[in-house]
């Protein structure tokens, strides 16, 4: 996926005039002294990336070639950036951190070392299909997601499995957590953490070894999340596409396959009565791409639950929300009984996506605070 967006970003910045030179950073990062000496060096103004590496965080010291340089970079996070540690690795005076949640952005900002911007995920309509009519019913699916049961982490994977307590902590928190996704996770995990250690919480934060755990815990709560939502919600006849633990789960009848991000996948989505979106734990507040893609497609979205959402979207007319699994279910009976209301939804969020959330608004938006003119 990060690839797509970085593509995408680039087709937004080249739509505003900006000459844009692309270059594989993890060749960069063998010899980081070629980028100070790349031959477009004397006309380069900034530099931008999504993340720190797109799908791997660079291991040289960031901060090293920014002093050299000297030119602003723009790093658009849509992973969570003290996982490429950008507080270590980053000299400030030269980082604009863009962040697509707001939660953790807050918590960014509160840190006092970098000036870091909102800037939520967005859609391309570059990468829809061939234009067809939208037509009123989603015709083949009842429901559809597509996504990983847990994003790979084989590291955090294996504690999950070796560590005594991990695997019974996150079920408990789930007990508690599922009835109001709204709850801050890592502040459930945190407080689960404080009570097993029967230590104070400022002592956990300042301890690697339980940092890990947390992180840990966080890991596996993500998989007990993801799959308790898709399968209660989705069933017993909506599609399910990503890794193949989900056919597993659901049977060959029902999976779709590992779907690549692109035209293939906007098909899928676009046969669907409506998209299911279910937030992973590196996500606290901000929407996934599935929110604004599905509407691309003119299909209604439920989404998972956060104040973000009701500043991006008119929720109860262009989208719909569920903080429980109990309130995902009603909103899927209605979405189901009435396909032309759903159908008018669709349109109405691909109206909105389409006229603020697509890749060109954030491009955009990077540029202007790059120039200084964001507030």
């Amino acid at each position: 996926m990060i690839p797509a967006i970085a593509m995408s970003l680039a087709r937004a910045f080249r739509s505003f005039g900006v000459s844009l030179e692309e270059m594989d950073l993890r060749e960069v990062e063998k010899r980081p002294e070629t980028l100070s000496r790349w031959p477009k060096r004397k006309t380069m103004e900034a530099l931008v990336t999504v993340d720190l590496g797109g799908l791997e965080a660079l291991h040289w010291e960031v901060s090293n070639i920014q002093e050299e340089m000297r030119i602003p970079w723009l790093v658009w996070f849509v992973d969570d950036p003290m996982g490429y540690g950008l507080l270590e690795r980053c000299n400030p005076v030269w980082t604009m951190v863009f962040c697509w949640d707001k939660l953790i952005c807050q918590d960014l900002a509160a840190s006092g070392s970098f000036k870091v911007w909102h800037l939520p995920l967005a859609a391309d309509p570059d990468m829809l299909p061939q234009k067809k009519p939208p037509v009123e019913s989603g015709g083949d699916f009842s429901g559809i997601f597509i996504g990983s049961v847990v994003h790979p982490n084989p590291l955090l994977e294996d504690i999950g499995g070796k560590c005594p307590g991990v695997e019974a902590s996150a079920q408990r928190i789930w007990t508690t957590y599922s009835q109001d996704l709204g709850q801050r996770l890592d502040h459930l995990v945190l407080k689960e953490a404080s009570s097993a250690s029967q230590r104070e919480e400022a002592e956990i934060q300042a301890d690697p070894l339980w940092r890990l755990w947390m992180a840990s815990c966080l890991y596996v709560l993500g998989r007990i999340k993801r799959t308790e939502i898709v399968l209660q919600i989705l069933a017993p006849d909506g599609m399910i596409g990503g890794d193949e633990r989900w056919k597993e789960l659901v049977g060959p009848r029902r999976y779709l396959g590992s779907i690549p991000y692109g035209q293939e996948l906007f098909s899928l989505y676009a046969r669907s009565a409506f998209l299911l979106d279910v937030r992973q734990p590196q996500a606290r507040s901000a929407p996934t791409q599935r929110v604004f893609d599905g509407p691309l497609c003119s299909r209604p979205a439920l989404a998972e639950w956060s104040d973000e959402l009701e500043e991006l979207f008119d929720v109860g007319s262009e989208i719909l929300t569920y903080r429980n699994i109990e309130s995902a279910l009603e909103e899927k009976r209605r979405l189901l009984k009435f396909p032309k209301e759903a159908f008018l939804m669709g349109q109405r969020a691909r109206k909105r996506v389409l006229s603020c959330h697509t890749y060109k608004a954030r491009a955009g938006f990077m540029l202007r605070a790059l120039f200084g003119e964001t507030q």
